[in-house]
């Protein structure tokens, strides 16, 4: 791996322009390597050499949302969200990014609303919105989302879990046994969560 990086970054630094190909494949090893500090950072030099292509700008979008960059997390999403209205995940990661924010908690419900709307086949945004309304202790909204969420993707771990939270909230407890029970097959992160429900 670290040769394959040496071996990108030479071709980059030797190049008379900018040649794509050789910042697709660094791009590449970074995203398998799971590095993403070093996938945001290239990805910024890309649209500064390249433009702001949409695919950039919605991978960066993600970026900076997850490295809790939240004003160029806004303003990226926002760009992409300008680009091209058809991708879930700029506007779901618009919404999360004024979650963290103290006074656009509106905006976020509005957004994450409309985009459970817009993209109804989208578990992603499907999850956001329940996990709006389970922040908010609204159990009965959230386990409308999370219900169509686990119909869209059943091997979705996050949404499996926000649908046997919001069971048991609504004491559907054989449906909150099911749905952590595929959680925690799905991913093992899921069983302390189980462990305590049970408990109690």
């Amino acid at each position: 791996s670290a040769k394959t990086v040496k071996l990108y970054r030479e071709i980059i630094d030797n190049s008379a322009k900018p040649y794509l190909p050789a910042y697709m494949g660094l791009l590449n090893v970074f995203r398998l390597d799971k590095n993403y500090f070093e996938a945001r950072v290239l990805l910024e030099v890309m649209v500064e050499r390249f433009g702001p292509r949409r695919d950039f700008l919605a991978e960066l979008c993600k970026y900076y949302y997850e490295g809790n960059f939240l004003e160029s997390s806004v303003k990226t999403c926002q760009n992409a969200i300008a680009q091209s209205r058809s991708m879930a995940e700029n506007n779901v990661y618009l919404a999360l990014s004024y979650q963290r924010m103290a006074d656009k908690k509106q905006q976020a419900k509005k957004i994450l609303i409309q985009a459970s709307k817009e993209f109804r086949k989208s578990e992603f945004a499907q999850w956001a919105a329940g996990n709006m309304y389970l922040l908010a202790n609204d159990y009965l909204s959230a386990f409308k989302y999370f219900e169509t969420a686990v119909k869209i993707d059943g091997t979705s771990a996050r949404s499996l879990v926000g649908l046997a939270e919001t069971a048991f909230e609504l004491k559907k407890f054989e449906l909150s046994f099911e749905s952590f029970k595929n959680a925690c097959a799905k991913d093992r992160s899921a069983a302390p969560l189980f462990k305590k429900r049970a408990a109690d």
